[in-house]
């Protein structure tokens, strides 16, 4: 066989499975990218949510003490009054993570977390899911002290993580999940106003 044919077709080869491998690289990346931003738009969404109810917590309850605002308090959960939607009725909002899987996702990681309270001015409680890996809670006193009495709580810190529906398969065939993680300390201004009056 001619040495110049056989050598145009191991470098034609050799051409092929870089072509090949540089396609497969910017697919993958590609993905990637995309994922990472469906998990970082799910947690943008999560994120500016609990952020305003966080802030209106306790807006328009009467009463002077904490508890009038906060209902229960613990790791995954909080309940609290709040008028979210300024109609002048005070409704009990509650954000908790369940054990139930987020049927909406492939990933195995991902389980339901819930936000129930009203969504609009004078509309009764609605349930909205969302789907997160992770969400804690930490309470905090007025000396930034950690705190499980209700009566105590100031501050409270939250972090969540969340992860990408589909997974991106990297180059040694491994599944990978592309994760972001929020992470913030709220003082609502309700529950401190008691806390420095009492």
């Amino acid at each position: 066989m001619n040495l110049g044919i056989v050598t145009s077709f191991v470098v034609g080869g050799l051409l092929l499975l870089s072509i090949m491998h540089m396609n497969f690289t910017v697919s993958n990346n590609s993905m990637q990218t995309t994922l990472q931003m469906v998990s970082k738009q799910n947690l943008r969404g999560i994120s500016q949510t609990l952020t305003s109810d966080f802030q209106q917590m306790g807006y328009n309850v009467s009463g002077n003490d904490v508890d009038d605002i906060l209902n229960s308090i613990a790791e995954n959960e909080i309940s609290f009054q709040a008028d979210v939607n300024h109609d002048g009725s005070v409704e009990t909002i509650i954000w908790r993570l369940t054990s139930d899987s987020y049927d909406q996702s492939t990933n195995p990681n991902d389980i339901v977390l819930e936000r129930v309270g009203p969504v609009e001015a004078g509309g009764g409680s609605v349930t909205s899911t969302y789907s997160a890996v992770s969400f804690e809670l930490t309470y905090y006193d007025t000396n930034h002290e950690v705190t499980s009495n209700i009566a105590e709580v100031d501050q409270i810190g939250i972090e969540i993580i969340t992860e990408s529906p589909a997974p991106v398969t990297s180059q040694n065939g491994n599944e990978n999940y592309s994760r972001s993680f929020w992470q913030r300390t709220i003082v609502p201004p309700s529950l401190h106003i008691r806390q420095i009056a009492n």
